[in-house]
């Protein structure tokens, strides 16, 4: 009887994480689930797609964003985060056209995806229009001051958005593209060592809101590319000395059972 309740619960807590999804114009072939560990890609799984549906045990993966591989290096992403999954789509823009049927965390996911994009378009458009513009002409400025509108306007939600999502992943997630807000500096700071001073903020302050404890965040391009950044020449000094004390600062407060202590040594090493 305990041999059967177990096997009775295993069932529901794999049926519970089932990962469901239709390509609508997909033919019968092998795909691929792939993950992302810093910003790199790795294979997952393989399973076969028939009739545009293919079935994955989510119980199998790790919270953290993964894709859909096509034929012909086609993808879609989402999010996986120990809740059972249903999402549909059809080529050729399959990110654009996602339609969650069952999961939160990718219906809030592609609410801001489909967001961020419209803005990511308009700002394409007003910068494109801008180059075409004589430079101090009222209509320059006038379509500058439209650009800084869309990025306060961009900023502000979100900020909402992350206020409003923290208990899930992409909350999480979002809340790490966004950079800290900088003080002004203190008035006995002289004016030739602001710049200075509000850089040492920024690099010393940088992972403040990072969650090392956050195995999920781990596995999204975005913590490798905020790691990436950090210890390139947009930062730091590339010399030793100075990678060498800042990847101890860094590591240091990581749990060396982590999967960011983990992601953090192996980067450091293998980059220096």
């Amino acid at each position: 009887a305990l041999s059967l309740l177990g096997f009775l619960m295993m069932t529901q807590f794999s049926f519970g994480q089932k990962i469901k999804l239709k390509v609508h114009d997909a033919k019968d072939t092998t795909v691929f689930l792939v993950k992302y560990t810093g910003s790199k890609m790795y294979y997952a799984d393989t399973a076969e797609m028939k009739k545009s549906v293919v079935e994955f045990d989510g119980s199998k993966h790790v919270p953290g964003m993964y894709a859909l591989l096509l034929p012909g290096q086609k993808f879609f992403e989402f999010l996986i985060n120990n809740e059972e999954i249903h999402i549909e789509t059809v080529g050729p823009n399959y990110a654009e056209n996602i339609k969650v049927v069952r999961s939160e965390e990718n219906r809030r996911f592609k609410d801001y995806s489909t967001y961020l994009n419209t803005q990511r378009k308009r700002q394409m458009d007003l910068s494109a229009q801008r180059e075409k513009l004589t430079k101090d002409s009222p209509e320059f400025n006038a379509v500058t001051k439209e650009l800084e509108n869309l990025n306060t306007t961009t900023v502000a939600y979100q900020k909402k958005f992350v206020a409003d999502n923290k208990s899930f992943l992409v909350g999480q997630m979002i809340d790490l593209t966004i950079d800290i807000d900088i003080p002004e500096a203190p008035t006995t700071v002289k004016e030739e060592e602001k710049a200075y001073w509000r850089y040492a903020y920024y690099r010393d302050h940088y992972f403040d809101k990072f969650d090392f404890n956050n195995n999920g965040l781990v596995n999204t391009p975005i913590f490798g590319n905020r790691m990436e950044t950090f210890f390139s020449n947009k930062m730091l000094v590339q010399h030793w000395d100075t990678i060498l004390y800042y990847a101890y600062n860094v590591i240091d407060r990581m749990d060396p059972k982590s999967k960011a202590w983990e992601f953090t040594v192996q980067y450091v090493t293998s980059t220096f």
